[in-house]
């Protein structure tokens, strides 16, 4: 069964020797892979050919100009005839038997099947070293996952620990190229929408590695990510699907609705930090929803809170915060 590896790449000179070694290190012995350029300026392609020099496997690597990891993505899985799909970043890791033994489930899923996800980790790459920080379970995901069980369990999933099957990632158009934040997650909420089922391998071992970088930051002016775009398109997807009524909330089982809460919380606080204005309206319509709503945490905001409300609360603890910076001490 053939697997096609898609890999965008911009500017990923120091990461993709690395990241390819464990892609022609597959146990897998049918795979196509897709390196697609997004408008490199550094020396990213030179360094994937001489790395596929001799590769076992079929290879291709596409250019295109800087569009965006969606457009790129889009290209991967539009170039290739395989059935299922591994999209792969190219700063992250595969473990050497991960397309195998999500073949076996592939070759036996029923064609609501959409992608078969396993167990994974977040890792810290010191002096070539990999260090666990986090390990994701996928065991507790229901066979037909809800677009709420996908913003409840977003921690808890990455679009590299899975394969998809290439007929519903052309049903659901791929990748949404005009999103800037959160397009994978948008991808795997259009699927849930779809009625898409998923399939879960049980593994010893994490198959999939995220490598944690330290400029992967939220903000707003030079930042990787935008704050307020992220907080706002997570905001919109929650009132969309549940449309403001909290009874929603009951298809959920009460892991999913703590963890809900918890993503919400922290959207909430990035607002407060970077739109005030847009906290306010979100806060408002929290509040319609769930009576008040409180932070989950950190303890000390949701006992204040308890008191003198969400805003309030954060009123005191940029204080507390500012003077903790001040005396240099770190503070959540």
């Amino acid at each position: 069964m053939q697997i096609a590896i898609v890999i965008p790449c911009y500017n990923a000179s120091a990461y993709v020797d690395t990241t390819l070694q464990t892609v022609t290190s597959q146990t897998h012995d049918e795979v196509e892979i897709l390196i697609v350029d997004d408008g490199s300026s550094d020396d990213t392609v030179s360094k994937a050919r001489e790395h596929l020099k001799g590769c076992r496997h079929r290879w291709t690597i596409l250019t295109q100009p800087n569009k965006g990891v969606s457009a790129a993505r889009n290209l991967g899985w539009q170039s290739t005839t395989a059935d299922w799909i591994q999209f792969l970043d190219a700063d992250d890791f595969l473990a050497p038997t991960k397309l195998q033994l999500q073949s076996i489930a592939c070759r036996t899923a029923d064609p609501g099947v959409a992608y078969v996800m396993s167990r994974w980790e977040e890792v810290i790459v010191e002096r070539d070293a990999a260090r666990r920080v986090r390990l994701a379970e996928c065991s507790a995901f229901s066979s037909q996952p809800t677009e709420l069980e996908i913003l409840a369990k977003g921690p808890l999933i990455h679009l590299g620990q899975s394969v998809f099957r290439r007929r519903w990632i052309a049903d659901v158009a791929g990748f949404d190229e005009n999103l800037k934040v959160d397009e994978d997650q948008d991808f795997l909420l259009k699927l849930a929408k779809k009625g898409a089922k998923v399939l879960t391998v049980e593994s010893a071992d994490p198959l999939f590695a995220w490598r944690q970088q330290r400029h992967r930051r939220l903000g707003l002016r030079g930042a990787r990510y935008n704050a307020i775009d992220l907080t706002e398109q997570y905001m919109e997807n929650f009132f969309r699907i549940t449309e403001g009524h909290r009874h929603s909330l009951d298809m959920l089982s009460e892991d999913d609705q703590e963890m809900l809460k918890q993503r919400l919380s922290s959207y909430m606080r990035l607002l407060y930090r970077y739109d005030i204005g847009a906290f306010r309206t979100r806060l408002a319509q929290l509040d319609q929803m769930f009576g008040r709503f409180l932070p989950l945490s950190p303890s000390y905001l949701k006992a204040l809170s308890r008191f003198v409300g969400f805003e309030r609360a954060e009123d005191v603890a940029s204080i507390y915060r500012r003077g903790k910076a001040m005396a240099g001490v770190g503070v959540e």
